[in-house]
C-alpha cells in the first residue's frame, strides 16, 4: 500500500477541506517514480498544500496565483475566497507567448473583475526560451513577496503523459521555497 493511497482514503472518509504535506524535494529517481507529495498532487481531488522542508512559518499576506487563463473567473473565485478567509492579497501571474494574445487576455481580466468583488493585481509576462516558467514564477514570488503560490493542475493526463511530461505544478513542488496550494482543474 502506497502512503498517498492511505492519505487520500483517510482524507475522503473524513471529508477534509485540504491535505497538507511536507516535502524535502526530490532526487532524479524520485522525480521519475514520484514522491508522496507529487503523487498526491496528481491524484487528489482535495486541494493539497505542499510545504517545503526549509520553509519557516509566517503569516500569509501575499498570494501569487499562476494561471493559464483557461478558467480564470472560476479559479479566481476559489482563490479569492481562500484569500478573503485568511485576509491576504492576491496577485495573478499569466505567461503568454505572443503580444497578439494580450487584447483577449485583458478582456478576460476585465470580465473577471466584474464577477469577483475581491481586489487582485495581474502580471503578464512574455515567455522566452531563455527562462523556464518555474524560474519566472520564482522571480515573481520574490518581486511580490508572496508567501503562498496557488496553481491548478490538470489530472486528466494519461499515465504515459504523466511519466514523460512533468507538470509545472509537480516540477515547482520539487523546488518550492514557499508553500504551494494546488487545486484540481
Amino acid at each position: 500500500v502506497f502512503p498517498e493511497s492511505c492519505i487520500l482514503e483517510h482524507s475522503l472518509k473524513h471529508q477534509f477541506d485540504f491535505i497538507c504535506i511536507g516535502t524535502r524535494g526530490a532526487g532524479e529517481l524520485s522525480k521519475f517514480f514520484g514522491t508522496t507529495a507529487s503523487n498526491l498532487l496528481y491524484h487528489s481531488t482535495i486541494p493539497v498544500i505542499v510545504v517545503p522542508k526549509s520553509y519557516r512559518r509566517s503569516v500569509i499576506k501575499n498570494i501569487l496565483y499562476a494561471s493559464d487563463f483557461s478558467q480564470l473567473t472560476n479559479e479566481l473565485q476559489e482563490v479569492t475566497t481562500f484569500a478573503d478567509f485568511i485576509n491576504s492579497n492576491v496577485e495573478v501571474l499569466h505567461c503568454y507567448k505572443s503580444a497578439n494574445e494580450l487584447p483577449s487576455k485583458n478582456k478576460l481580466v476585465a470580465s473577471a473583475k466584474e464577477s469577483i468583488r475581491y481586489p487582485f493585481k495581474v502580471h503578464f509576462e512574455l515567455l522566452n526560451r531563455s527562462e523556464t516558467l518555474i524560474s519566472r514564477i520564482d522571480r515573481l514570488i520574490t518581486k511580490t513577496k508572496a508567501n503562498l503560490l496557488i496553481m491548478y493542475t490538470d489530472r486528466n493526463k494519461s499515465f504515459l503523459k504523466k511519466i514523460i511530461f512533468t507538470s509545472n505544478t509537480t516540477e515547482y513542488s520539487f523546488k518550492a521555497k514557499i508553500p504551494l496550494l494546488v487545486y484540481k482543474k
